[in-house]
C-alpha cells in the first residue's frame, strides 16, 4: 500500500487562503491609518473596532494589560478587536552574532 502524503482539504486551503487575506487587510489598515491614529493616541495601547468598515477606537491604555482589563469591562471579546501599541518610536532590534 502507498503512502500518501498529507494534502489539506479544499476547506482547509481556503480558510488559510481567507485568514491571509483578511491579515492583508488588516496590515493595509494600520499601515493606511497609523500616522492619524499616532496624532491622536501618541505612546498608547488601543483596541479598534471594525478595522475594515468604519474602524472604531473603542478603549485606550497606557499599558496591554489596561487594555485587555478595559475592554473586558465593556464586554468586548479581545478576538473581536484590533489591539496595537501606537508608538512613534522604531522598534527595537536585536542582533545575535
Amino acid at each position: 500500500m502507498a503512502t500518501r502524503e498529507y494534502a489539506p482539504s479544499k476547506e482547509a486551503a481556503e480558510r488559510v487562503r481567507a485568514q491571509l487575506e483578511y491579515d492583508k487587510a488588516v496590515s493595509d489598515f494600520w499601515y493606511d491609518h497609523y500616522d492619524e491614529l499616532l496624532a491622536r493616541y501618541p505612546e498608547r495601547y488601543i483596541a479598534v473596532k471594525d478595522p475594515l468598515g468604519d474602524y472604531q477606537v473603542v478603549a485606550t491604555a497606557d499599558d496591554m494589560l489596561g487594555l485587555i482589563d478595559t475592554i473586558e469591562a465593556m464586554g468586548y471579546d479581545r478576538d473581536d478587536l484590533e489591539l496595537k501599541r501606537i508608538t512613534a518610536s522604531p522598534p527595537a532590534v536585536l542582533i545575535w552574532r
